[in-house]
């Protein structure tokens, strides 16, 4: 999946402060690639959306290349991977 013109729109209205009209279909595919979250304030920005946020708006990047390095890791199975062993893992 990559990050397309509207998504960055909608994430740059997001970051600015503005409440942007979004659909369903496009408010759960966001939220489900863990750049936002949907609460009773509406949507808001996780810290992948806020590093997505910051891309200028012609960029198309997947989401795997916007999460920051101190997203949480798995392993194999599913597990979450400790801190510790992120730290070795680098």
């Amino acid at each position: 999946m990559h990050l397309g013109s509207v998504d960055l729109d909608v994430l740059h209205a997001l970051r600015n402060g503005l409440n942007p009209d979004v659909s369903s279909g496009h408010r759960l595919r966001l939220e489900m690639m863990g750049f936002v979250r949907d609460g009773p304030r509406g949507l808001r920005l996780t810290s992948a959306g806020e590093c997505a946020a910051a891309l200028p708006a012609g960029a198309t990047r997947t989401p795997e290349e916007v999460f920051d390095e101190g997203a949480q890791r798995y392993d194999a199975l599913g597990r979450r991977l400790g801190r510790r062993l992120n730290s070795l893992r680098r």
